[in-house]
This record gives structure tokens, sequence and C-alpha cells, in this order.
């Protein structure tokens, strides 16, 4: 937008009072945050402008507001691809790489965070829109970087390195490399394990996830006995999550019935298919007549599970 960058040129050309223009920052992105969901396109004329304000102070000194403007970056990607701007969105993020990669090689231990997340954002963007080689070189950039991290403190940076993982065994599989991909998801489960039986409740949702990848993974290989007993795994874990707070887990309860109850469809197992396709059914019909927009997709992929086991 020529204009709103014009508007705000001028504003920062009289800009002197640094906390000044630290509080003008704020507002900009605490406006745009508060009208996220009420109005899109206010929303969008803040965030934008905080990108503008950020980048005019970036270029007048770069040393002192690049974090400013890297974080409004992140903010206003985001928002553009929430609201299927992918490609302005992907414009953005290899705006703020160059610039965050020259500052990874001058001093990796201030900005190696920044950077993996700029690379695993824009390794996400690039996947949804098919641009599946690209997606794989970001992803296997982050990785090359977290696994250097993870091997000095496994503490700190095992989340990111399992999750870097199973981001990069996802990019794999959409190309085909499905041999490749279950290494890493068995890597990221095998990180995962112990760490979940050390600390259930912490880990409980990022262990049933690399447990349901594996499977998936798996069960497209031909594995699926394999896959069974992880997906019997992950079920036991989220029935347990579900009973205990079933608005939030609903949604993982369902779709670890619906996978299971696959796996047994495709093992010819048909009375364990229809055990499990049903639950998913009883529970996904009533939530789809109190709000048919949320939950169409999970009804019709519970209800066509279920015609499935019935033949």
């Amino acid at each position: 937008n020529t204009k709103n960058y014009s508007y705000c040129k001028k504003i920062v050309m009289n800009l002197s009072n640094e906390n000044y223009i630290i509080k003008l920052l704020e507002f900009l992105n605490d406006i745009g945050m508060r009208f996220n969901e009420l109005n899109k396109s206010i929303t969008s004329y803040y965030f934008e402008s905080l990108y503008f304000v950020s980048k005019l102070l970036y270029n007048q000194n770069s040393n002192k507001w690049v974090t400013k403007l890297i974080t409004s970056v992140f903010t206003l990607s985001i928002f553009l691809r929430n609201n299927f701007k992918t490609n302005e969105s992907i414009k953005l993020q290899f705006e703020i790489i160059e610039i965050l990669k020259n500052l990874y090689k001058k001093n990796p231990t201030k900005w190696n965070n920044f950077y993996i997340t700029c690379l695993t954002n824009q390794a996400a963007f690039l996947r949804n829109t098919g641009n599946k080689i690209e997606s794989i070189k970001f992803n296997k950039e982050a990785l090359s970087i977290t696994k250097c991290l993870y091997e000095s403190d496994t503490d700190i940076w095992c989340y990111h390195y399992t999750t870097i993982l199973n981001n990069l065994a996802m990019s794999l599989k959409d190309v085909g490399h499905v041999s490749e991909a279950i290494e890493l998801e068995r890597e990221a489960l095998c990180i995962r394990k112990p760490l979940h039986e050390n600390d259930p409740i912490s880990w409980n949702k990022e262990y049933t996830i690399s447990l349901s990848n594996l499977a998936t993974s798996l069960k497209n290989n031909g594995q699926v006995e394999e896959a069974i007993e992880l997906e019997i795994e992950a079920l036991r874990i989220r029935k347990s999550m579900y009973i205990n707070d079933p608005d939030i887990y609903v949604e993982n309860y369902i779709s670890s019935l619906i996978n299971l109850g696959t796996s047994f469809y495709k093992y010819n197992k048909i009375e364990e298919t229809l055990e499990y396709c049903k639950e998913a059914y009883e529970i996904t019909k009533p939530l789809y007549e109190s709000n048919q927009n949320k939950w169409s997709d999970l009804f019709t992929k519970s209800l066509s599970s279920f015609g499935t086991s019935l033949e």
C-alpha cells in the first residue's frame, strides 16, 4: 500500500524520542491484535503500518531496530497466510530470511532461534502452496542447525528438534520419499518416548503426534501391524486426555479412533474396525448437528469410515 507507506514515512521522519517510537510500535501491534477477530481490514492496516514503520526505522539504524523488523514481519506474514494471502506472506519471509542469514553467520548464538523460526515458517508456507521441493530445502537447513544445538543441549532443544524432524518428514512424504520420512519420524518418536515417560502431562500432545505420524507412514508403506501397535498407544493416551478435557481433545480422540479403525480394516479385522469407527461416528454426529461448519470435515470422515466398516 503506497499511500500507507508514504504516511508512515512522514511519521518516522518526525520522530526522535525512542520511548515514543517503542510506544507507537506497541500501539500498532496491540490495535491489530484487538481487531483480528472483528475486522480483518483494520487488522491488515495496523499490521502493515507496523511493518512499514519497523522497516523505515531499520533502514535508519539496522542494529537498533532489526528485532522489531523481524517481529513485525512474523506478525504480518502469519496474518497474511491465515487470510489466504500466502504468496505475499512468502515474499515477506524471503526478505527477512536474507537479513537473518547474515546476522546468524556473524553471531549464531544470538540469532539461531529467530533464524530457525523463520526457516520453518517459510517451509510451512511453501508446502501449503505446493512448493514441495523448496519446502524440503528450508526444513533441511533448519534441521541441520537445530541438530547441532540439540546435541549440545538436549533439554532446551528437544522440542524444536523433534518438531522439525516431523516437519521434514511430512515434506518428504509429499514427494514420495516415505522410507526417509519413516527414519526421521522414528528418531522423533525415540526422543519423545522417554520424555513422555518422565513427564506425561507436558509431552502427551507431542508424543501422540509422533505416534500417529509414524503410524500413518508405516500404514502407507504396507507395515500395518506395526502401525496398529502405535495407534493403539496413541488412542490409549488420547482417550485419557479426552475424558479429562473433552472440549479440547475431542478432535484428536476422534481422529485416533478413525485411524485405528481404518488400520484394522486394512488388516481385515472387521469387528475391531466397526467398534472404533462406530464410536467416532457417535461422538462426531452431535458435534456436527450443533455446528455444521466447524465439524463437517471430521463428520464426513467418520461417516465414511463407519459406512465402510458396515460393508
